[in-house]
């Protein structure tokens, strides 16, 4: 054969099958490639949702601690005011004071934070 001559069928087959096998380390390539950033993608919204997550969490957490804080203020408030109550008269609550102690101590009432 000469080089004009046309490529024998044995040398076409070759030919087709060298294309074909480019083509498919093209595919594999562009494959892997694509699931590379698609796992880079993952890996963002992941680190993305666990830091809203501690956002969200701290935010709770501020919120409760903060409504903690004020319950615990009234409470605080609430026995000011009654132990400045009792300060003012004691002897009329003593009677009430003793039967509060007594059914406290025998289970009968539970205490009040």
């Amino acid at each position: 054969m000469h080089a004009g001559d046309p490529l024998s069928p044995l040398e076409r087959i070759l030919q087709a099958e060298r294309e074909a096998e480019r083509r498919l380390r093209e595919a594999e390539e562009a494959a892997a490639a694509q699931l590379a950033r698609a796992r880079q993608q993952a890996a963002a919204i992941k680190a993305d949702a666990a830091r809203r997550g501690r956002q969200q969490g701290q935010a709770e957490h501020d919120a409760i601690l903060e409504a903690a804080r004020r319950e615990a203020a009234e409470i605080v408030d609430q026995a000011r005011q009654r132990a400045a109550s009792l300060a003012a008269t004691p002897q009329a609550y003593i009677p009430a004071m003793v039967d509060r102690i007594l059914a406290i101590v025998l289970g009968r009432v539970r205490a009040e934070h």
